[in-house]
């Protein structure tokens, strides 16, 4: 499958299938449609997706990119915008959002909701319909976990999936190596 100029047709595959591959119990998370504006000292930044733990000990937010869009241009930029937005204090505007716009999301309460913005630091992911090994290096410096979900056809004709991931790194910093005559 190619999703190149469609990239809404990937995200709602995304939003149907990304829950076996988040959090621990696969059938405990759900996944909304999520183009909240965030707003951060970098520039405003709308992700595509929120995943959430019926238990309320998970929640991620989530960027659906293909992989033409420029990664330095395009999808770090809106990746430092999300992590360094203070997520923490939205927690009301974000649930009213997430219920207006998802009719199933209106089983959730929002004290629980609350607490679990206020205790527990999002997971931040970004996936694509390919595996491209410079996005997983690059996104992880942001603390960002990249995954891949692609999309084939079996023998049957029925859709299949490839994923890959790694864990997202955390609390790591790029740092420059200079190779000054016979040392660095």
């Amino acid at each position: 499958y190619t999703f190149v100029g469609d990239e809404k047709r990937f995200e709602n595959i995304c939003k149907r299938e990304l829950h076996h591959f988040l959090y621990d119990k696969d059938e405990s998370v759900e996944i909304f449609n999520f183009e909240y504006t965030f707003v951060s000292d970098w520039d405003n930044a709308r992700p595509d997706l929120f995943a959430i733990s019926k238990d309320y000990k998970y929640f991620a937010i989530i960027e659906v990119e293909t992989s033409n869009h420029p990664l330095d241009r395009h999808v770090i930029p809106q990746m430092k915008s999300l992590t360094t937005s203070q997520i923490n204090f939205l927690s009301e505007p974000v649930f009213n959002y997430l219920k207006k716009h998802n009719k199933k999301f209106s089983e959730y309460d929002f004290k629980k909701f609350k607490k679990m913005m206020d205790e527990i630091e999002p997971e931040f992911i970004v996936v694509t319909e390919k595996y491209i090994q410079e996005w997983d290096l690059k996104l992880s410096f942001l603390d960002v976990r990249y995954m891949s979900l692609s999309v084939y056809k079996n023998n049957l004709d029925e859709e299949c999936y490839s994923f890959q991931s790694i864990e997202s790194k955390k609390n790591n910093e790029p740092i420059n190596i200079a190779w000054s005559h016979n040392y660095y």
